[in-house]
């Protein structure tokens, strides 16, 4: 996937050392970097991948540990978008039909992802630019899904609302039968528990649930939870 207007250059200096496409000041997420690496573009913040690098991997094997292509969702909600790799795996690679409702507050992040990844190539796709919990709180009873991912970074820490018990029952709520997919990290202690004490509420509810971390990053906890 090649950027818009790039030069030769860039694309051949991708192949010595990370080059810089363009910065982007983003006031939700401060400077947001389109960075090509081996001819290849990715979306980075100060101190982390947000799209297509370790991110992108990360989402592949969880996909392809839960086999989603054998069952596809038929509604899929994915609270932050970044630059659309989770939208690039399901419709691009895994071929998923159905529609995916894409929620991303920072509006620099989806103006990237239609400039420099061809989001707007992706029929039965939604995107909204709001804040994700504003969202699950309007319609926790009026919309449901089949498939739930929540990734939502400030950087390098996950935000601390995705631990809340009120947003986790809004995500029960509109996924009474299906998959909740929840990206932390734990780089600290403090994050260890919190991601434990998830867990634990989903336990309560004797729910089939697991923590689970994968090769491309083992500080990421992804908890997956058939509801």
């Amino acid at each position: 996937m090649s950027a818009p207007k790039s030069s030769k250059l860039k694309y051949l200096s991708s192949y010595l050392f990370d080059t810089v496409v363009e910065s982007f000041d983003s006031p939700k997420n401060g400077k947001i970097n389109v960075v090509m690496l081996e001819g290849k573009l990715m979306v980075n913040t100060r101190n982390a991948n947000q799209s297509f690098d370790g991110l992108h991997f990360l989402f592949q094997a969880v996909f392809a540990d839960l086999q989603i292509e054998k069952n596809p969702p038929n509604k899929v909600l994915c609270f932050g978008l970044g630059g659309g790799s989770i939208v690039h795996i399901l419709k691009n690679e895994l071929k998923i039909q159905g529609h995916i409702t894409a929620v991303e507050y920072d509006e620099i992040m989806v103006e990237i992802a239609k400039k420099y990844f061809d989001l707007q190539q992706f029929n039965n796709l939604d995107v909204i630019t709001e804040d994700a919990f504003f969202y699950a709180s309007e319609q926790a009873n009026k919309n449901t899904f089949d498939l739930i991912i929540v990734d939502l970074f400030e950087d390098n820490k996950a935000v601390e609302k995705i631990y809340d018990a009120a947003f986790n029952e809004q995500l029960l709520q509109m996924c009474p039968h299906g998959t909740i997919i929840i990206n932390t990290i734990c780089n600290t202690k403090i994050q260890e528990n919190q991601t434990q004490k998830l867990l634990g509420f989903y336990q309560n509810k004797g729910l089939d649930c697991v923590v689970k971390t994968f090769p491309i990053s083992n500080k990421n906890k992804v908890l997956i939870v058939n509801s």
